[in-house]
């Protein structure tokens, strides 16, 4: 009988050692999968920081996407209207232009109309010259044909009146001869002066209309500089709309993911809480095979204690 029990006691010693040993090895793995949650834990608790601060940096990428967005759109308000205000100009300097071109027909026709003036002033003064050189002469005439007619006599008396009358028609075609070359003379001053007013004018008429042309060439470039900034501007609130609405997208997704980590984090501090009671139910469960291990060793020392006693007494 005391045999059977200290076989037992040795089988429930072997027992409980071999049970300790699987428990500090249960208790050991237990331990090194609690740390390795607990660094998942850790990892999953940072990547969901991570996860957040690039959400907000995202967002704040959108919100300046956004105030580009509406700069860009008042800018392209602003170019528009003044796009509209170039076209204005350049209209209005096409109608100088237009006005510039017939001034300048107006000018070029008042000179041609000045210099053939000069031209026909010039004639009459030679056609003058010419009738106070006739008039000199038929005076002269007259006055040899009074000293005739004063030689003749009683009979050159009628003569000599007719040469008086010619010789007074010749001073007065010579007088208004004169006259007229004063007048002439005073035109043709009066119309050299217009004629070079006239030169002078057409002159700056066609500096006007180089001017003109620069300025209209000047307008057609900032035009096409508008047209180019105007559509420049679209294609870049194009590529903002599309900028934005890509980032809305991935700020959609990252928000998703930071829910999905935040609920893995969850998850995970709830497998760390896990594992924790798990390893303080295998400390308790080691602690108590423990005590049966010394129980047992009280065991098999009680009967050993109680087989050399009985050697003993069966001695005796």
């Amino acid at each position: 009988m005391l045999q059977s029990i200290d076989n037992s006691a040795l089988k429930l010693n072997n027992n409980t050692e071999d049970v300790k040993i699987n428990m500090e090895k249960i208790n050991k793995d237990s331990q090194s999968i609690l740390e390795s949650v607990e660094q998942m834990a850790i990892a999953k608790s940072s990547e969901a920081e991570n996860i957040v601060h690039i959400n907000n940096v995202v967002q704040h990428s959108l919100e300046n996407m956004e105030k580009t967005a509406e700069v860009s759109q008042e800018v392209a308000t602003e170019s528009q209207q003044m796009n509209q205000e170039m076209q204005e100009n350049w209209n209005k300097v096409n109608q100088v232009a237009m006005y510039m071109n017939t001034l300048n027909d107006s000018v070029q026709t008042t000179t041609s109309t000045v210099d053939e003036l000069q031209e026909n002033i010039q004639k009459v003064n030679s056609l003058l010259l010419s009738i106070e050189d006739i008039a000199g002469q038929t005076n002269l005439l007259a006055l040899n044909a009074a000293i005739e007619a004063a030689r003749a006599g009683e009979q050159g008396k009628g003569f000599a009146v007719v040469a008086e009358e010619v010789r007074k028609l010749a001073q007065q075609s010579s007088e208004i001869a004169s006259l007229i070359k004063d007048v002439t003379h005073g035109i043709f001053e009066k119309s050299k002066a217009a004629q070079e007013k006239s030169h002078e004018g057409k002159q700056a008429v066609e500096d006007g209309k180089l001017l003109l042309q620069e300025i209209t060439q000047s307008f057609t470039a900032m035009k096409e500089s508008f047209a180019m900034i105007s559509m420049q501007l679209k294609n870049n609130m194009d590529t903002i709309g599309q900028t934005t609405e890509g980032l809305q997208k991935l700020s959609e997704k990252i928000e998703m993911a930071v829910s999905v980590t935040e609920e893995n984090t969850a998850t995970t501090e709830e497998i760390v809480s896990t594992i924790s009671a798990q390893n303080e139910f295998i400390d308790i469960i080691s602690q108590s095979t423990l005590q049966l291990k010394n129980l047992s060793q009280e065991l098999l020392k009680l009967c050993k204690y109680q087989g050399e006693d009985l050697l003993r007494v069966n001695q005796k």
